[in-house]
């Protein structure tokens, strides 16, 4: 599962992004000041920070200086209500990978993570994605230590999923994304690369992981969600 720490003052801010992150199928631990929020970062694996700017006791800059030194790969989105460009700089210099300004629209925060996790998944080394291990050269993935052994097309599948979790994804698009031709309506392609996926996932530990959605395709939930 992906992990984020969520580092905000505001009860009922945090709150909000709580209840809405678990909607999207993270796992969200929040941390109500800075200090707390550091010692949760480095005491963790965690996957991503939110991290807001206005902190009682230790400032979010603070908190940023203290992640670099120690976690300097973890990536860190700062969500203030400081517009300024002088914070805005100041917190780029000091490491942050993103930058949004309250009011947002909570959607764009999460298209803003899942373009974080996306990144990951293209470098060139092996990258952790919540429980999984994707190494892109070798085209390979690992499940909490064990080889999921995908097929070239499977694999490349499997990566587009994970590139979209938490999204719907159809058939068609599925189709044009992995297999690069136009769909065919006749043909059950995708459905029997998911049944694959699923089969050897399971073997792996790894359970109803990829979810049908009736009459729209699949989604791959990274966290066990209420259907």
């Amino acid at each position: 599962m992906l992990r984020v720490l969520v580092v905000e003052d505001n009860p009922g801010f945090a709150s909000f992004l709580q209840k809405g992150l678990s909607r999207e199928g993270y796992a969200v631990t929040t941390a109500f000041d800075g200090q707390r929020g550091v010692q949760l970062a480095l005491k963790d694996n965690f996957d991503l920070v939110i991290l807001d700017i206005m902190l009682p006791g230790m400032d979010g800059q603070r908190v940023l200086e203290d992640l670099r030194k120690n976690k300097p790969a973890l990536p860190v989105i700062m969500v203030t209500a400081k517009k300024d460009l002088e914070s805005k700089i100041g917190s780029f210099d000091l490491g942050a990978d993103d930058y949004l300004v309250k009011p947002f629209a909570f959607d764009e925060l999460v298209a803003r993570i899942r373009a974080h996790f996306r990144r990951r998944l293209e470098a060139a080394s092996p990258t952790p994605v919540g429980d999984f291990v994707v190494d892109p050269h070798e085209h390979t993935v690992m499940y909490s230590g064990t080889l999921v052994p995908f097929t070239h097309k499977e694999f490349q599948l499997f990566v587009h999923l994970l590139n979209h979790a938490g999204e719907t994804l159809n058939r068609p698009d599925i189709v044009r994304a992995v297999w690069k031709i136009d769909f065919d309506p006749t043909t059950n392609i995708v459905d029997v690369y998911i049944k694959h996926l699923r089969m050897k996932l399971a073997k792996a530990g790894c359970q109803d992981i990829i979810k049908t959605v009736r009459g729209a395709g699949y989604r791959l939930a990274l966290v066990e969600t209420a259907s």
